[in-house]
Formats: structure tokens, C-alpha cells, sequence
């Protein structure tokens, strides 16, 4: 059962319904569902998207220490009232922004603080679901409808990050790992994806499996 998972991520590229696919999951198993707060000001990232060299190191340093703030409150209230829960982030999320984003020097300074802040963080996934789509169709919907000053991102952003994920998922083993095309990212996800998904991801082995829903 899709239960015997106490912890499950849900990762991917940019605005492909991470989100919305958590609080569905959440609801539909009885899951707490544990999104990452955007504290950004949409100036801030644009600025991150005109000029990343410039603005990397601050940037990804600032959201690594947003998310040890919110999951390290998370890991304490769980010691007293244990939880199943489901993230749209993590600790690790932040070190593979930064093997992308930063130069050798940043990201020596990056890995330093993130070994410290990351070991008190003991959260252990289950399970990771990956959403993607091809980076032209993200673009397309990001240009259509941007947010946080998502207008300046470029399309080799995109692929850059699509390649670092791809690289870094598929070398982890041990637990079961979900890659899901959103085909049509314009679409939010609807309940028959998610039921669907629920009964694909009752019986998974570990390393990447591939689920294709009836209904993209």
C-alpha cells in the first residue's frame, strides 16, 4: 500500500505542478502535506534570472537556509507527533541548484555551511516523484504566466537544470524513484493522474520507474 511510505518527495523542474500534485496526494492519502514558503520577492529573483553568475551564491545560499529553518521546526514537531508526511522540498534540493548555478570557489563556501546545516536534518525519503516536461513547453508557460520574476529565466537554464537532475537521479539506488512527464504543463494535474499514480506507486522497485498515465 502506498501507505508503507512515511516520507515521499515530490521534486521536478520549475512550474510543473509540484504543488498542486502534493495537496492532491496529501488528501487523497490522509498525508501531511509540507510545501516549501517563498519568501523571495519577485525582484530578488528576477535579478537571480537576469545576471545568475552575479546573484547565484546569495541566492542559493538564502534558500538553503530557508528550508533548514522550516524542516528543522518540521523534525521537532515530529519527535512528539510523528507524521506521514509528503515535502515539495528538501536540504538536498538546494545542492543541486548549486552544482548548477555556482562556480568551483561558490560552491566550495555553499557545501561547507550546507554540510552543517544538513545534518541535523535527519528526514529520510521513501519515495521521490520527479515531474517534468521538455524545457521548451516550461518556457512556454512560464512566459504566458510568470511569477517571482520567472520572465528573465532562459531556456539554458532550463536544460541545464533538466540535465543536473536527470544526472543526480539517476545515480541514486536504494529507494524507489518516480519520473512523471506533465505533457501538457499548461494543465493542472486532475484526480485520475493521481489515482492513478497512487495505485503505480503501491508495488515499486528501487532505482527510476516510469509511470505513464491514462490520463495526462
Amino acid at each position: 500500500m502506498a501507505k508503507n511510505y512515511k516520507n515521499i518527495l515530490i521534486d521536478g523542474l520549475p512550474r510543473t505542478g509540484k504543488k498542486r500534485l502534493g495537496r492532491l496526494l496529501s488528501e487523497k492519502l490522509g498525508y501531511t502535506f509540507i510545501s516549501d514558503i517563498q519568501s523571495f520577492t519577485e525582484h530578488s529573483l528576477s535579478q537571480f534570472y537576469k545576471d545568475i553568475e552575479r546573484y547565484a551564491l546569495l541566492t542559493e545560499l538564502s534558500f538553503l537556509i530557508q528550508r533548514y529553518k522550516q524542516l528543522n521546526t518540521m523534525v521537532i514537531s515530529d519527535i512528539y507527533s510523528p507524521n506521514r508526511s509528503i515535502f515539495t522540498f528538501s536540504m538536498e534540493k538546494s545542492k543541486i541548484y548549486a552544482t548548477f548555478t555556482l562556480s568551483d570557489h561558490e560552491f566550495t563556501v555553499f557545501n561547507k555551511i550546507y554540510e552543517m546545516l544538513s545534518k541535523p536534518i535527519p528526514i529520510k525519503h521513501d519515495l521521490i516523484i520527479f515531474l517534468y516536461s521538455t524545457p521548451d513547453k516550461l518556457l512556454k508557460k512560464i512566459k504566458k504566466n510568470p511569477l517571482n520574476g520567472e520572465e528573465k529565466m532562459s531556456l539554458e537554464y532550463l536544460e541545464g537544470l533538466f540535465q543536473i537532475y536527470n544526472h543526480h537521479y539517476s545515480r541514486i539506488t536504494g529507494i524507489p524513484i518516480v519520473f512523471l512527464e506533465i505533457e501538457y504543463p499548461e494543465r493542472d494535474i486532475d484526480h485520475n493522474t493521481v489515482e492513478e499514480l497512487i495505485d503505480f506507486i503501491d508495488d515499486l522497485r528501487p532505482g527510476i520507474n516510469l509511470f505513464n498515465p491514462l490520463h495526462p
